[in-house]
């Protein structure tokens, strides 16, 4: 639909907030127009996945000309959250932390350890070394050539 069929649609729109699609070519932008002067869901609304959020359907219609080509879809919005990105079905199952990898300063190489009571008994006596500990999901020890147990380290 051209811009003056756009802000008609608008224009009768009942919400607070609409989302428009303006297709130029194979370029799609993704426009927030506020229907209302202060929608109730605007929390709902994360700015950087959208070109611009225009305060008013007049604001959105002085912003494109009758020269300029676009093809707009006027949407109602409903919320921006969940759609960052798709969750891989492998991520949906697996919730559970089952091991820590370790990157400690005193060492070149990541460890393991399985258990949060030997990641703090590590850390208390290697005090003074910087950390990195990243939760993982996968097979214990995935990935490195040691692990930390029972005040040990063992090579896998």
């Amino acid at each position: 639909m051209n811009i003056k069929a756009a802000v008609k649609v608008l224009r009768n729109m009942e919400g607070d907030i609409a989302e428009v699609i303006a297709k130029k070519g194979n370029n799609s932008l993704s426009y927030i127009v506020y229907l209302v002067s202060e929608p109730s869901n605007d929390d709902l609304v994360k700015p950087n996945l959208h070109e611009w959020i225009f305060g008013s359907v007049d604001e959105f219609e002085e912003t494109f000309d009758d020269e300029t080509y676009y093809d707009f879809d006027v949407l109602e919005f409903e919320t921006d959250f969940n759609k960052d990105k798709e969750i891989d079905p492998e991520e949906k199952e697996q919730k559970t932390i089952r091991w820590y990898k370790v990157k400690c300063s005193l060492f070149k190489q990541e460890f393991g350890v399985r258990m949060w009571k030997d990641l703090i008994d590590f850390m208390q006596h290697t005090i003074g070394f910087d950390y990195t500990i990243t939760g993982q999901y996968t097979e214990p020890y995935t990935g490195v050539e040691g692990y930390y147990e029972n005040g040990q380290i063992h090579k896998i």
